[in-house]
């Protein structure tokens, strides 16, 4: 991964080892983010697993500071902000390491959301690395892993090689 890109998107077949490069990087190089936050990208719980995030961040996105001012938000309501204050977390100076592994789809994981409005063209320090099996991931042209072959037939994955 280049440090001056930060969006690398990886795809390739299943078990070429996309997840396990993603997570070889993250590994090698943790200690040049403030921390590594892994996202699974699977249609049906993207939504939730970013939701997520707000925990591992520290952010208190409950609706008990509302309750006190004497209005409940609606869950919708808890949702949208819980997304702006993640998001305005995660891209700000200090950076990430967000890895979105086995992204299945970047439409239509959120009403009216798309992979646009989690990962803003100006990343500040963080970096992102998308593991897909899709083709094309927003605009970012995909590093494509193809699996090895070494004098045994077919690798299972490109790390497989390195030891």
């Amino acid at each position: 991964m280049n440090l001056s890109t930060s969006v690398v998107c990886i795809n390739g077949l299943p078990g070429v080892g996309k997840t396990n490069l993603a997570l070889e990087f993250a590994y090698r190089y943790s200690q040049r983010y403030k921390m590594v936050l892994w996202i699974g990208g699977e249609a049906r719980y993207f939504r939730q697993n970013i939701l997520n995030l707000s925990l591992n961040l520290g952010l208190d996105v409950s609706a008990d500071a509302e309750k006190e001012r004497g209005r409940i938000r609606s869950f919708d309501e808890q949702e949208s902000e819980a997304f702006k204050r993640i998001k305005r977390e995660i891209f700000h100076d200090m950076p990430y390491l967000i890895i979105i592994a086995n992204l299945e789809t970047e439409k239509e994981w959120w009403e009216g959301k798309d992979l646009h409005d989690l990962i803003p063209t100006n990343t500040g320090g963080t970096h992102v690395i998308i593991t897909t099996q899709l083709n094309r991931v927003m605009n970012f042209d995909p590093l494509p892993l193809q699996p090895l072959t070494t004098p045994e037939g077919p690798s299972k994955s490109i790390l497989d090689s390195l030891w």
